[in-house]
């Protein structure tokens, strides 16, 4: 499960080891990018596989994971920060205004109704002994991480440990396990 597909890399991947997977279910906003999804999935999966691969386009806030009838061993998220990252131009109106930093105009009620939200949702959809990887950008306010503890823990989830990747800046994971 890809809460924030973003620019596909991770559906690539998936597409990548296609005969190895049961499933990919990608959630975005961005009705601009499923075109580019969907012509991902047509011209490199292999026929018998296409069925594997869902896209979602709607926010990863708004989705009923337990309607997927899927319970997902990985699920990733680097959602869009706050405030730091844009994905549309003002002009692409309905776009734009379907993005969380519009949203939810303040970081609390970001924080709560779309990040926390979204956690909680999906984490009824984890598979025991499944694991859920955040990359949380700079975020560092206590109050987000005590919201995000009690999720994981209300949901049996357990902090398994983090890991970082060095590309121009250094990038750290959070992994989260199904117990």
């Amino acid at each position: 499960l890809d809460l924030s597909s973003g620019w596909g890399c991770r559906l690539l991947g998936a597409i990548s080891i296609q005969n190895n997977i049961k499933s990919y279910v990608g959630i975005d906003p961005n009705s601009e990018l499923h075109p580019c999804y969907n012509k991902m999935i047509n011209d490199l999966c292999d026929e018998k596989n296409k069925y594997k691969f869902k896209m979602i386009d709607n926010g990863s806030e708004k989705v009923n994971y337990q309607s997927l009838g899927i319970k997902f061993n990985i699920v990733f998220w680097s959602p869009p920060f706050y405030k730091q990252e844009h994905y549309v131009a003002h002009e692409n109106k309905e776009n734009f205004d379907k993005q969380s930093i519009e949203m939810y105009k303040t970081y609390e009620e970001w924080e709560d109704k779309f990040f926390i939200k979204t956690l909680n949702n999906c984490s009824k959809s984890v598979d025991h002994h499944g694991v859920i990887i955040l990359y949380l950008g700079n975020i560092n306010y206590e109050s987000f991480y005590k919201k995000m503890e009690k999720v994981m823990k209300d949901n049996q989830l357990s902090y398994l440990g983090n890991f970082s990747i060095l590309g121009t800046t250094m990038r750290y994971f959070i992994v989260y396990y199904k117990i």
